[in-house]
């Protein structure tokens, strides 16, 4: 079975040294698939991410958060804040004006709306011929992930599986179609299809680094530059529970470093001071160096 992480890796910007160290240790991770959002469990090392956004710029991502527990410990840390403020200041005075995320904004709202519609219509299209057509094997595999999504079930055990049965007979016994279909439709379909869309705006925006750059930028200023309608980018409540500023800002730059999104490097290192754009490069080296000497 294929890892798409290794994928990833033998796909990056990494030199062939780094990429045979990184690519030994993917054994330290586990990583999940299952409908809700990606995120990175330090405890466990374990990636939990959407099979539809299982592209390379969101696995680099919380790739990066495997990295940052490597050097989260650094003496070097200890001098973020001076070199956080310094960025702070220097992307106020460059980027005060119309920028490179207004764009970004207005170009990525449109498209997300205009796909939105579109996999949404794909989706009641789908729906509606399953009872149309007869095609209860097919409904049954919907209706059980709409039960699992519903009441947030991950395992498959025996008597897990027993007792999501018996609530689809309960629901098919009870419910019309067209009760069934909205059921289906509210509790599972809204999040598939918005995963879809956002995959299709992923592989749009992201090969050029839009939605990393801006996420980046909203964890430096903490979640307070922007509102949380930029895709990609964590809400300011994210920032207020604990200290995650420095760990976001790393794992962008890491997803961006990774997938040679060159021209965003170049626009990170102009806007937020070469200084800025350094520490998170010696952080990237010191944790990757940390993976080559554990190997030797």
């Amino acid at each position: 079975m294929k890892n798409p992480l290794k994928d990833m890796i033998e796909n990056s910007s990494a030199t062939e040294e780094e990429k045979k160290a990184m690519i030994k240790y993917l054994q330290e991770i586990t990583l999940k698939k299952q409908v809700f959002k990606s995120s990175f469990s330090p405890k466990s090392n374990t990636i939990t991410i959407n099979e539809e956004l299982m592209i390379y710029p969101i696995l680099a991502h919380e790739y990066g958060h495997y990295l940052y527990e490597k050097i989260k410990e650094e003496d070097l840390i200890q001098t973020f804040p001076s070199i956080e403020k310094e960025a702070q200041d220097h992307f106020s005075k460059l980027y005060i004006e119309d920028s490179l995320i207004d764009n970004y904004k207005r170009k990525s709202k449109h498209f997300y709306q205009e796909t939105y519609q579109k996999e949404e219509n794909k989706f009641l299209e789908t729906l509606n011929s399953l009872f149309h057509q007869n095609s209860f094997d097919a409904l049954a595999t919907l209706l059980e992930k709409t039960i699992r999504y519903e009441y947030r079930i991950k395992d498959d055990l025996k008597e897990t599986q027993e007792a999501i049965s018996m609530e689809m007979q309960r629901i098919l016994n009870t419910y019309e179609e067209k009760e069934i279909l909205s059921y289906i439709y509210f509790q599972y379909g809204v999040v598939v299809i918005q995963n879809r869309t956002i995959r299709a705006y992923a592989e749009t925006f992201e090969p050029r680094g839009y939605g990393m750059f801006s996420d980046l930028c909203m964890a430096l200023f903490k979640g307070n530059y922007y509102t949380s309608d930029l895709f990609f980018c964590h809400e300011k409540a994210y920032y207020e529970k604990e200290d995650n500023a420095l760990n976001e800002q790393f794992a962008n730059f890491v997803s961006l470093r990774l997938n040679k999104n060159q021209e965003m490097l170049e626009i990170l290192r102009y806007v937020l001071g070469k200084e800025y754009y350094d520490f998170l490069e010696t952080l990237y080296q010191k944790a990757i160096n940390k993976l080559i000497q554990k190997q030797k």
